[in-house]
């Protein structure tokens, strides 16, 4: 049996430069290939070198940090913040254009080999130096009130991310049919009646099987929303962390609802029904 490519651990010297601007914000068709989707089908997240170019993620950066600026008011000003803006497309018109012109949802239909992708949701991550806040093991899945195959995030640097202080991945987890109880966030309360098993400790699951990456700006990380995963705390040493995550999802996905899950139930879902357009548009469709 043929060796498959080995993603553990992969490091990176030091920043790969970043690639000239050019009139294309993406470079979806030559940055994802068949490679990617067979290891994302195969580990449950794939590293993907320079998937935005640097006109991208400085327009990101600019105007998330303009959102970051009025959620640090909410913070401790010498605490070391670890914080998460939700929506932020919605909130700033300027992302919410960047994000429909980009070749993201592309990138996410052809990781999915889905015929068309639906915008789920999308949020910030930033994570302040010096930050004692790990991120526990945790899968997306449980928090949110969707079911079927096609279900993904891709989490992009936009600064960048040393090896060892970016996201860790169980790989294959997203193969098991178990789910972890949702833990992390504040949901503690709300999901202690779950009847999911609790996640596994770190210190039980095997070195080897850990998936991490060091990032340059503009890389990033694509894995399914049943693969397990987790942060560690972020020593004084290592730069802040700003990552834009995206969520998306393909044809095959429809509403299920779960106790305290995003979306919150209304009279547009329906339960085995594939997500309400008009909430959640489609931006990428398939063309044979």
């Amino acid at each position: 049996m043929a060796d498959r490519p080995r993603l553990r651990l992969q490091m990176r010297g030091s920043p790969t430069p970043e690639k000239k601007p050019s009139s294309s914000d993406t470079a979806a068709d030559s940055n994802t290939s068949a490679s990617h989707r067979r290891l994302l089908t195969q580990d449950g997240a794939v590293y993907i070198p320079q998937l935005a170019s640097s006109l991208l993620v400085e327009a990101l950066s600019e105007e998330v940090q303009k959102l970051e600026a009025k959620a640090r008011s909410k913070f401790e000003e010498d605490e070391p913040a670890f914080i998460r803006i939700l929506d932020v497309s919605s909130k700033s018109i300027a992302i919410g254009n960047m994000l429909r012109r980009s070749s993201l949802p592309a990138v996410a239909g052809g990781l999915m080999q889905a015929q068309e992708v639906q915008h789920f949701a999308d949020l910030v991550f930033i994570k302040d130096k010096g930050c004692l806040k790990p991120t526990p093991p945790h899968q997306d899945l449980p928090y949110w009130s969707v079911g079927g195959d096609q279900i993904i995030s891709i989490w992009l640097a936009l600064t960048p991310v040393p090896l060892g202080s970016g996201l860790c991945f169980l790989r294959g987890s997203h193969l098991s049919s178990t789910l972890f109880k949702p833990s992390w966030l504040g949901s503690g309360n709300f999901f202690r009646e779950s009847n999911l098993q609790e996640p596994p400790d770190l210190l039980e699951l095997p070195p080897d099987e850990i998936l991490t990456w060091g990032l340059a700006k503009g890389d990033a990380i694509a894995f399914s929303a049943r693969t397990l995963h987790w942060a560690p705390v972020m020593s004084r040493s290592v730069p802040l962390r700003r990552a834009f995550v995206t969520r998306w999802v393909g044809d095959n996905v429809h509403y299920l609802p779960k106790l305290q899950g995003f979306p919150a139930p209304c009279s547009d879902l329906v339960v085995g029904r594939k997500l309400p357009e008009n909430r959640f548009p489609i931006l990428w469709r398939r063309c044979d």
